[in-house]
């Protein structure tokens, strides 16, 4: 037993990973056309696609909706710039934060 924990003392640390998260409600915006495309979660998830990134989380949100989950790492932090200046515009609703795992 004292093994063990020896080694789990001696092993390296995991290094935290840290994720830009987008929420995008499930609603569509009143006069839109199509309801199947003007789909506001929908449209952020096509907002992360354009900015360049193709891998990346999505989950049910606690509400209705989706969140993006988004690893934060030097290879794609113009893609977040891109998110983050674009996905706002898609409507007001749009949410960001932050975890860690």
């Amino acid at each position: 037993m004292s093994v063990a924990i020896a080694s789990q003392i001696n092993s390296d640390p995991i290094e935290p990973k840290v994720y830009r998260t987008v929420f995008a409600p499930d609603i569509i915006p009143a006069g839109s056309e199509n309801e199947t495309t003007d789909n506001i979660a929908l449209k952020v998830g096509e907002v992360i696609r354009e900015c360049g990134l193709s891998e990346f989380e999505m989950q049910l949100g606690d509400l209705h909706g989706l969140r993006y989950d988004i690893e934060i790492s030097s290879e794609n932090v113009s893609a977040l710039y891109c998110i983050e200046d674009h996905a706002q515009s898609v409507d007001d609703a749009v949410k960001f934060g932050f975890k860690v795992i």
